[in-house]
């Protein structure tokens, strides 16, 4: 994959929008090469990097996934310890099907970020258009440094507080050494002695590095997404915008030419938007399913934890866990928010495409002029969406269900617990 190589002198805007997803995809591989003419072919380390994504699912696989099962083997009979192992699991399974999904989708990026690139070097002018573009990628770079600002809260509370005689998870006797007192910040278990020194640090910095992978998969196939879809909103506004400065034609055919010519850059333009919505559908749609099939369940029991905090006599230990599993959960609504949002925005604003032409003075053109509008309004009465694997559109009221789902779900659970 190759992008076309802009400098930040040349695309400043571009690099602005997307420049924290441009490092978190590199980094993990996935961001489209940006190559010159006669440039050196691949290093080896850069052929390894293309490779992370791979080494990363084998990562959370192995260092957390496949133990965590294990321990699930061992604890089944206990329900709170149970939902303990599941809320881990399925964050991770979720983590490793999404990098799995980005990384199968990584030869879509490129037309997707060379269609971006090449609008925001056709509205590098300081003017009105500019500015649209621009308030639309705050509203993606907010939701991303937010998202990645929680994320890192929630990563030192799960990871790092065993250390200070803490821990987020249920600390129990069937997959812990008590009388070690070293505890691992998952509930896992190895078919080895695993607590005793060296072996304890050489598991624990595993899991470490493997849940940095889980963070991974959660947050830069969203926030990218988020930077995409609030860019295609900016375009929508564009596009309205392009209606409503249509010159209007006199019966004596003044500033027709201009009509014309203004009209087929409107079309010009509205081909690539829709091409570009239907690039980052098509790249996002499945990634989009699996975040809103889990994370019904995970919302459910990082809550149902949260709330099973409040009943322990360390009042230490409940405070990091119910600041630890509710900045979690937190931090997962805040992602599907910007699926949901994004999709309502998008289409809220490609409707407002259809309005531009319906309110623009089409009876006091010429016919020859006004019927070459009717075809924009039949394309523009169908809104640009985003779906959830084809099943249904995002949107606020699909967001509404989502967390209606989990508190559902945790009523139910607390029933079953006090049963």
């Amino acid at each position: 994959m190759t992008l076309t190589r802009s400098s930040k002198d040349e695309n400043p805007g571009f690099h602005w929008a997307f420049g924290l997803n441009r490092l978190s995809l590199k980094i993990i591989g996935i961001w489209p090469n940006e190559e010159d003419e006669g440039q050196a072919p691949k290093t080896v380390g850069k052929k390894l990097i293309a490779l992370s994504v791979p080494l990363m699912v084998a990562g959370l696989i192995l260092g957390i996934i496949v133990p965590q099962l294990y321990a699930l083997n061992l604890v089944w009979q206990d329900f709170s310890l149970v939902i303990d192992n599941l809320t881990t699991v399925c964050i991770a399974a979720t983590s490793t099907i999404k990098l799995f999904l980005l990384w199968n989708s990584r030869k879509l990026f490129e037309p997707i970020l060379q269609l971006a690139s090449d609008h925001w070097r056709r509205g590098a002018q300081p003017d009105s258009s500019h500015v649209v573009m621009l308030r639309q990628a705050r509203r993606a770079k907010l939701f991303t440094m937010s998202g990645y600002a929680i994320m890192g809260v929630c990563f030192v509370g799960f990871m790092f507080t065993p250390f200070l005689g803490l821990s987020v998870r249920i600390v129990n006797n069937v997959t812990d050494d008590l009388a070690s007192g070293s505890f691992l910040p998952f509930q896992t278990y190895y078919p080895f002695e695993f607590h005793e020194t060296p072996v304890y640090e050489v598991v624990y910095a595993s899991q470490v590095v493997t849940a940095s992978f889980a963070g991974i998969g959660f947050s830069v196939p969203d926030n990218f997404f988020g930077a995409l879809a609030f860019h295609a909103c900016a375009q929508c506004q564009l596009l309205s915008r392009m209606i409503r400065e249509l010159p209007v034609v006199t019966m004596a055919g003044d500033r027709g030419d201009e009509f014309c010519g203004r009209l087929a850059a409107f079309v010009e333009h509205h081909l690539l938007v829709i091409r570009f919505v239907n690039l980052v559908e098509k790249a996002f749609n499945m990634i989009i399913l699996v975040q809103t099939v889990s994370l019904t369940l995970i919302i459910c029991f990082l809550i149902f934890g949260s709330i099973n905090s409040l009943e322990s006599d360390d009042n230490g230990a409940a405070i990091v866990q119910i600041f630890t599993l509710s900045g979690t959960a937190l931090n997962l609504m805040i992602h599907m928010f910007i699926y949901c949002i994004a999709s309502e925005l998008l289409a809220e604003y490609s409707e407002g495409i259809a309005d531009a032409v319906y309110n623009y003075d089409w009876h006091l053109l010429p016919s020859s002029y006004s019927r070459q509008l009717v075809i924009i309004m039949i394309r523009t009465e169908f809104p640009l969406r985003f779906t959830a694997g084809k099943f249904f559109y995002l949107s606020l009221n699909a967001y509404l269900n989502i967390i209606k789902s989990s508190a559902g779900y945790i009523s139910v659970l607390l029933a079953v617990q006090g049963g």
